[in-house]
């Protein structure tokens, strides 16, 4: 075996024994845990929030709010439904205040306005693949933050029914890399 080899061997067993374990058992290995948010227009999900379906743009905050309240109106002049409270409307502050003024008045939809709902959901990502320590982990989504949210972080797992993985861990931790070095 090459001398770097050896030396990357027995950098790599210093890190799996002295490294932070996070109380996770043996062997370990790490993912990126990520999370990202999905639409539905099932009321029992988390975030409500308007969908200006015209322009394909998501209002949540409140920068445009009395823009999307006067389209709103006029959405509402224009399909006749007088009945509307539209003084209530325009009282309304939050997203949150106009979704449930939609839902009580508009039946959820107006014009090019829709209500939706968002639910996060967090998930291991496939493109990185294992980390064998946590300090790997961590690198790697320093040095490509750009590719995940800003709530992805290093996640353990332990690979408790892979005798193959465990027994890798075991030559690679258990092995005297001096020894091996000298022969």
């Amino acid at each position: 075996m090459k001398k770097e080899d050896i030396e990357f061997l027995k950098e790599l067993k210093k890190e799996m024994i002295e490294g932070d374990h996070v109380s996770q058992a043996y062997p370990r290995f790490w993912m990126i845990m990520d999370y990202t948010s999905i639409s539905s227009t099932d009321e029992e999900w988390d975030d409500p929030y308007l969908l200006d379906r015209k322009d394909c743009e998501v209002v949540t905050d409140g920068s445009d709010l009395d823009d999307v309240k006067e389209r709103m109106i006029e959405a509402l002049a224009k399909e006749a439904w007088g009945y509307a409270d539209t003084d209530s409307l325009r009282l309304c502050n939050t997203v949150k205040e106009i979704v449930d003024w939609m839902i009580e008045w508009a039946y959820k939809e107006l014009g090019d306005f829709e209500i939706r709902y968002s639910k996060e959901i967090r998930f291991l990502s496939e493109e990185t693949g294992v980390f064998l320590t946590l300090k790997d982990c961590e690198k790697h989504l320093k040095d490509n933050w750009y590719h995940y949210s800003n709530k992805a972080h290093p996640y353990a797992l332990t690979a408790w029914r892979n005798p193959n993985f465990e027994r890798l861990m075991d030559i690679v931790t258990k092995t005297d890399w001096d020894k091996e070095e000298g022969e």
